[in-house]
């Protein structure tokens, strides 16, 4: 069954162990392992369990360094290439930029797995490759969608996410510049300049 986080339930949380000789497991497009293979996650990454069919794996990476999504096997011929981790996580809301309610609230769009050791600058990246926002226009802050907030909210970047943020919380930034184009994502225009944002894997898709 999918482990997303619903409600209380917690998202379960995978060590990569296997490929240390080969630079990490190999990671496929699909549940099937004749599907493409996209390349390696890195032995000792950790990912969040999107979807489990068996043995595949379906994750959401969180740490380390491979494709940001995909499917591995957890153990081939006897031999562990996946374990489950210990580890706890966080959930941080992403608020649409866009959509409101009728009271004018931002409406919650997805939410976002990370880790308490997790710097916000590790967070800041993993939202800009997964959103196509360009790191260097982004500036992390603590606050919510539409509240205005002081010059001193900004955070630094080398803080932990266990340091500032609690479960459930946005993660929100200052967002001074467009965005990259790719395949992936639409384009965030700038009419989106200077909102405060937060992302999960293709938050942006259909945006404009």
């Amino acid at each position: 069954e999918s482990n997303h986080n619903h409600g209380k339930m917690a998202t379960q949380l995978w060590e990569i162990v296997g490929g240390g000789a080969t630079g990490g497991v190999i990671v496929r497009a699909g549940e099937d392992t004749k599907s493409e293979a996209l390349n390696r996650i890195s032995t000792g990454a950790v990912v969040a369990e999107l979807e489990m069919k068996g043995n595949r794996l379906h994750y959401e990476k969180l740490t380390g360094t491979g494709p940001q999504t995909g499917w591995i096997s957890t153990d081939l011929k006897g031999k562990d290439l996946a374990v489950k981790s210990e580890k706890k996580s966080l959930t941080l809301d992403f608020m649409s930029p866009v959509e409101q309610d009728e009271d004018g609230v931002n409406l919650l769009y997805c939410k976002l797995t990370v880790l308490p050791e997790m710097t916000v600058a590790e967070v800041k990246l993993l939202c800009a490759a997964k959103s196509g926002c360009k790191p260097g226009a982004m500036i992390p802050a603590k606050g919510k969608m539409g509240e205005r907030i002081s010059e001193g909210s900004t955070l630094k970047e080398t803080q932990t996410v266990g340091e500032v943020y609690s479960d459930g919380d946005q993660f929100a930034f200052i967002y001074t510049g467009g965005a990259d184009r790719s395949e992936h994502v639409a384009l965030v225009d700038n009419t989106l300049q200077r909102w405060r944002c937060s992302f999960v894997a293709s938050c942006f898709q259909n945006l404009i």
